[in-house]
């Protein structure tokens, strides 16, 4: 009998660890998510910018390119009329 009193008394303790541990736990993920969501939202003040500039940039060379085709489209339109040769 005095063995059983002693497991139960073991059990009891053991539950009161594991339910200690456990609400750190819930506390330390609680912590956890609120570090990624402040983060998250960090990163996506950090990236817009950088996006933008990235857009604008391939812009700038998409018009560039137009403005070079063009160019060199003007240029042999220009060759073959022979305008200004004698």
């Amino acid at each position: 009998m005095a063995q059983v009193g002693l497991e139960i008394t073991e059990k009891k303790e053991d539950f009161d660890d594991t339910a200690k541990a456990f609400a750190d736990d819930e506390v330390f993920l609680a912590e956890l998510e609120k570090g990624c969501s402040t983060k998250e939202s960090d990163w996506a003040e950090r990236s817009k910018p950088r996006a933008d500039k990235i857009l604008a940039i391939s812009d700038t060379e998409d018009r560039s390119q137009c403005l070079v085709h063009t160019e060199s489209r003007q240029y042999e339109d220009f060759e073959a009329l022979n305008i200004g040769n004698p």
